[in-house]
């Protein structure tokens, strides 16, 4: 695949980080996925690493079946993927009750998939417009999705942080999973976990569309981020992804 990409995690004020990120990248196609273990449970960060290591450790498994089978394709990596979490981790910890959310983008040459649950975020971005975004698996979603509340609400709700979905190892995913045209040059695309996205407004995703030096404009809005939340920054973790010809 003819892709540049950037990541970044950063800690925030936290005694530890529970973000988790990984890619592959092949010939066909490509999948990047962000996981945010959950603080509220024991061993979050473990379950953000353990899903992400298993999806890219399956990917290449289902990649015949991603790319003549979308939809289908993709669900059976996430469940296969659950699967192997699972077993690695109660190898581990017999007794263990851990969360995460995640992300994923798969591209190839004719299509762009996302997964996700809970409320880790893709953005599709074009030239000075949020295309489209993963709706969360939030209360606060739904109360967006009634239009009772705006975009820009979602960062002071009291119910912002209560997910009705996660990954864990007692339910089987329930992944929303959306097939969408192929990336276009002109286009970027913003993977992050909810340190990032809660700590700005709509609009401020639309320059990470133009940036040239998209590497310099993520860091520079972390920093900005963690000076306006000097003592209650969340973990943050970014990957973008950008096509050429």
């Amino acid at each position: 695949m003819n892709i540049t990409y950037y990541e970044e995690t950063h800690i925030g004020s936290r005694k530890e980080n529970q973000d988790y990120y990984a890619h592959r990248i092949e010939e066909q196609w490509c999948c990047f996925i962000i996981a945010d273990g959950l603080g509220g449970h024991l061993h979050g960060e473990l379950a953000a690493k353990e899903f992400c290591d298993a999806i890219i450790t399956e990917v290449s498994t289902f990649a015949d079946n991603i790319l003549h089978d979308s939809v289908s394709g993709l669900e059976a990596l996430v469940l296969s993927a659950h699967k192997l979490m699972q077993q690695r981790i109660l190898e581990q910890y017999p007794v263990l009750d851990c969360h995460t959310t995640f992300a994923l983008l798969w591209l190839d040459t004719t299509q762009l998939l996302t997964a996700h649950v809970g409320d880790s975020r893709i953005y599709r971005l074009r030239p000075n417009e949020v295309l489209w975004r993963t709706p969360d698996h939030t209360m606060v979603q739904q109360l967006f999705d009634k239009g009772k509340i705006t975009e820009d609400d979602f960062v002071m709700h009291p119910y912002q942080n209560r997910l009705l979905r996660t990954i864990n190892l007692y339910q089987m995913p329930e992944p929303d999973i959306y097939q969408q045209p192929a990336l276009s040059p002109e286009e970027t695309i913003l993977l992050c976990t909810d340190g990032f996205w809660n700590a700005l407004k709509g609009k401020e995703f639309i320059p990470f569309s133009t940036a040239i030096d998209i590497e310099k404009s993520i860091q520079e809005t972390i920093k900005k981020i963690l000076s306006q939340h000097p003592s209650d920054a969340d973990n943050i973790t970014v990957q973008t992804v950008r096509q050429f010809n």
